[in-house]
């Protein structure tokens, strides 16, 4: 089918037709296909980038939190028999209300207290744990405690551990005067 030259003025150019051709089925499906995997691809790494986040967001309030117990359990006064009256758990446990957390979220998992006759720590000695006289004169040495920290985020995604080892330094005079 071919245009009639009397149609078109002389120096214009001819314009040839064409039928209005659209997408077949197979270019749109692999244009969708196309399209889909590119958004899937940007999903997942936007999905990656949140979970990463999230995941250094715990383990920094863990760090934190674990630092704060730390500390607060150093700085608290000497307790002699700590497993009983468990004063140090508590201690310990403010510390998680600064982000939020329940108190559970920190516990202390050991205590061990330092022997000087076998010159290592112990889990019990006839000097604290089971047998604890608060009233003993106990020589620097024999005062010595561990305990270990754990502090776990909310849904137990990350856990971490830490050793406190806590003195009773004060001078002799002062330990007398205060002593039940």
């Amino acid at each position: 089918m071919s245009a009639d030259p009397s149609v078109f003025p002389a120096g214009a150019e001819r314009l040839e037709e064409r039928p209005d051709r659209g997408y077949t089925l197979v270019e749109i499906l692999v244009s969708i296909v196309l399209m889909g995997t590119i958004v899937l691809s940007i999903m997942t790494g936007m999905w990656t980038v949140i979970r990463v986040s999230r995941q250094n967001d715990d383990r920094a309030k863990v760090q934190a939190v674990i630092g704060s117990a730390a500390d607060r359990i150093a700085n608290y006064q000497y307790v002699a028999c700590p497993e009983d009256a468990n004063t140090y758990q508590v201690i310990g446990e403010v510390a998680a209300s600064v982000v939020g957390w329940e108190a559970t979220s920190v516990e202390i998992i050991r205590y061990q207290f330092w022997d000087p006759d076998i010159g290592s720590w112990a889990d019990n000695n006839s000097i604290q744990g089971a047998d604890c006289n608060q009233s003993v004169g106990l020589t620097t040495s024999k005062t010595l405690q561990k305990m270990t920290v754990r502090v776990t985020s909310p849904g137990a995604g990350y856990s971490s551990t830490l050793d406190v080892v806590k003195s009773d330094i004060r001078p002799k005079d002062v330990k007398d005067a205060s002593a039940p």
